[in-house]
């Protein structure tokens, strides 16, 4: 046996870190570890492209449909002005007025 000699072995190492789901990515090299990380970071960054989208489009969805009811109240009260007799007309018109002044 000798005594005084060393033994060297050669592992590799062994790169570690976590993406942003909080699970462990592992590489050989630190590169192959960034290219991880990086790939990890767009599939993110899609998804949240994604559901800002999907958002996006319901909000115009809402925005037809105020904007159609705006539309549909407004015809609406065309529709009651024309048809009110003119008294009627000349009350609201007088009482419109009146509260202008502060009577």
């Amino acid at each position: 046996m000798l005594r005084g000699a060393s033994l060297q072995i050669a592992l590799p190492s062994i790169h570690q870190s976590t993406d942003l789901g909080g699970q462990l990515l592992i590489a050989s090299d630190p590169t192959d570890l960034l290219e991880l990380q990086r790939d990890e970071l767009r599939a993110h960054a899609r998804e949240a492209q994604m559901q800002i989208l999907i958002e996006k489009q319901a909000a115009y969805a809402k925005v037809r449909s105020v904007s159609s009811m705006t539309q549909d109240l407004q015809s609406l009260e065309r529709q009651l002005w024309a048809a009110m007799p003119p008294a009627v007309k000349a009350l609201l018109d007088f009482s419109a007025n009146a509260g202008q002044r502060g009577s």
